[in-house]
């Protein structure tokens, strides 16, 4: 049996869990551990870098291309307001 699998399928029953810090904080990983966060104590460690990781993940790029297109829709909005 694979360990990962086998912590995940048990880690409801845990008092602690120890995970990487990008479970809790990234949306989409926190909801597939399951961790029930709620009235939870979340210690982080080694954290020293967790902001340059939240800039990592809210970061994105915009092409110049689409930013010409949400303008021009943008415009076509404000003009049938008119």
């Amino acid at each position: 049996m694979c360990p990962y699998y086998m912590m995940k399928s048990q880690i409801s029953n845990c008092d602690v869990a120890v995970i990487p810090y990008n479970y809790v904080i990234d949306k989409d990983l926190r909801k597939q551990t399951h961790l029930p966060f709620k009235d939870a104590i979340i210690i982080f460690d080694e954290g020293h870098n967790i902001n340059q990781n939240c800039e990592d993940m809210f970061t994105f790029e915009l092409s110049t291309k689409s930013l010409q297109d949400i303008l021009r829709t943008v415009k076509q909005l404000f003009s049938s307001l008119d």
